[in-house]
């Protein structure tokens, strides 16, 4: 996804022209859509209205205390309706909702981890009286492959593409779906407990287009799931105008020290790549190479497959009588959200 405005950075470190920002720590930033830690654990409360809402109304996610953490979450996957879909909305308050230009972005934390695992988030801009799959636009779905695993997909217009064939089950899995509304497509990404997030799906189109703002919040999952709470929910938050890549509330990031190594190759008359990356190299971040060959960029990538977030910037420069193209090749064992 192209980013053109400028972001507020987690960290940023300026090298020459060039700013990374890269995902380190936690970030505040995020509008809290609903964390359930203030629900008594039991049925979810669906009043006041503008709270939760379910379809059929007899579709009833649960408030569960976990006793290790002593924080709260929802489950969800229980219905008695017998019908084709189960769901649990919240519409958002206007200063939450995405508009139609810019770019949001939308968190929430999922832990699946039963047998009958056919879930999916995503955003809406209104529904119907009984939600089904074509009221989502971003849509990203979790379906249950094994005992031990479940994949993620994620619909692109017509389509529907596995972005993570397997992950395990009863782990928190943290998911960002970024929203570019002028293009009418989102990017998805994902980290497991406390990792990095890592890019899963990049410019896929709403499922359904839309030019009005996105004012919904929609889990749905399949009706046939009866009695069954096979994923757990937790942390829903929104950043409207805004890419961010951080965890809003969940602190599986602490802030870190980042190690950032700069180096000129001289255009390959210097110290070789190889010799670099095995005598100086110790567990950096970041690496910056100046005086790059364009023609390098394919080996200069092999030589770091640690480091797969890259960037190749190139220069024009003129001289008296010369003419000289200059390239600095940045790649990050982190997430490159914006250059410029």
């Amino acid at each position: 996804m192209n980013i053109p405005q400028t972001l507020t950075p987690c960290f940023t470190t300026r090298l020459g022209l060039f700013a990374l920002l890269l995902q380190v720590s936690v970030c505040s930033g995020f509008q809290i859509i609903d964390t359930f830690d203030s629900d008594p654990p039991g049925p979810l409360a669906l009043t006041p209205l503008g709270n939760w809402q379910t379809a059929p109304s007899l579709s009833k996610p649960v408030v569960v205390l976990d006793p290790a953490t002593g924080q709260k979450h929802v489950a969800f996957g229980n219905s008695t309706s017998g019908g084709a879909f189960v769901s649990m909305s919240r519409v958002l308050p206007a200063a939450m909702r995405i508009s139609a230009s810019g770019f949001s972005t939308f968190y929430c934390r999922v832990r699946p981890h039963g047998a009958r695992i056919d879930h999916s988030i995503g955003l809406a801009d209104g529904l119907s009286a009984e939600p089904t799959y074509n009221d989502f636009h971003p849509q990203v779905a979790f379906l249950n492959v094994s005992a031990a695993t479940f994949k993620i997909s994620a619909r692109s217009g017509a389509s529907t593409f596995d972005i993570l064939p397997a992950a395990q089950k009863g782990l928190w899995h943290d998911i960002w779906i970024v929203t570019d509304r002028a293009r009418g497509m989102y990017d998805v990404w994902h980290a497991v407990d406390g990792a990095h997030p890592v890019l899963l799906a990049n410019d896929y189109s709403f499922r359904t287009p839309t030019s009005n703002e996105l004012s919904t919040v929609l889990v749905l999952c399949n009706g046939q799931n009866s009695d069954n709470l096979s994923v757990d929910l937790d942390d829903f938050h929104v950043r409207p105008g805004r890419i961010d890549l951080s965890r809003p509330r969940h602190p599986g990031i602490q802030p870190a020290a980042l190690r950032v190594t700069t180096f000129n190759t001289r255009s390959g008359t210097g110290t070789s790549l190889t010799t670099f990356r095995d005598n100086y190299l110790n567990s950096d971040h970041v690496i910056c190479l100046q005086e790059v060959q364009r023609s390098d960029w394919n080996v200069i990538k092999a030589l770091f497959p640690n480091h797969p977030h890259r960037l190749l910037t190139v220069k024009n420069a003129t001289r008296l009588f010369s003419f000289k193209t200059e390239c600095i090749a940045i790649l990050s064992s982190l997430p490159i959200l914006e250059s410029d």
